[in-house]
């Protein structure tokens, strides 16, 4: 369903917008990955190739790596949660058999997109700057996570210069 939107979408928005998200979103010589997340409920690794082979006509064409890659991009499944945080139609029964009527319930909500700030491993460095472990906090200060946010925005990279507008 979300891959024929999104496909939707891409032949709706023109050749003109098309080739400028080629151009800046996805780069053709830069490594990626394409996870399957999902919230309330579980695919198995066959059945999250199936969900990647609707998105074949995006036009990916540097190398796959699963480790570290430099973009990753995410398929977000959500389904409906009861207050305890399970799945209110479980796609599997206790004996571990799939449920045909609860599998066919359309998700909560499906995102895609590419994910920011280095992946999964943010919180290492977000540790890292953390306030508490600086030796001296000055009023100038900016909470880490705010600035981490703001880094990602102006697509900081290793090596870049940026001016600081928080300088006393």
């Amino acid at each position: 369903e979300c891959a024929a939107q999104v496909k939707n979408l891409s032949s709706q928005v023109g050749t003109a917008t098309n080739k400028l998200v080629k151009k800046h979103c996805i780069d053709q010589e830069k490594s990626w990955k394409f996870t399957i997340a999902t919230i309330g409920t579980k695919y198995s690794r066959e059945e999250q190739n199936q969900i990647r082979s609707k998105f074949a006509f995006l036009p990916f064409a540097g190398p796959v790596v699963m480790d570290g890659p430099e973009e990753e991009y995410v398929l977000i499944k959500e389904v409906e949660l009861d207050g305890c945080g399970s799945p209110l139609y479980p796609r599997f029964g206790h004996s571990g058999n799939l449920i045909p009527e609860n599998d066919a319930r359309p998700p909560l909500a499906v995102y895609f997109g590419r994910v920011l700030g280095g992946g999964r491993n943010f919180r290492d460095r977000l540790l890292k700057c953390d306030l508490k472990a600086r030796s001296y906090l000055g009023p100038t200060s900016l909470d880490n996570e705010l600035s981490m946010i703001m880094t990602n925005l102006a697509q900081v990279k290793k090596g870049s210069t940026c001016f600081d507008p928080f300088v006393g």
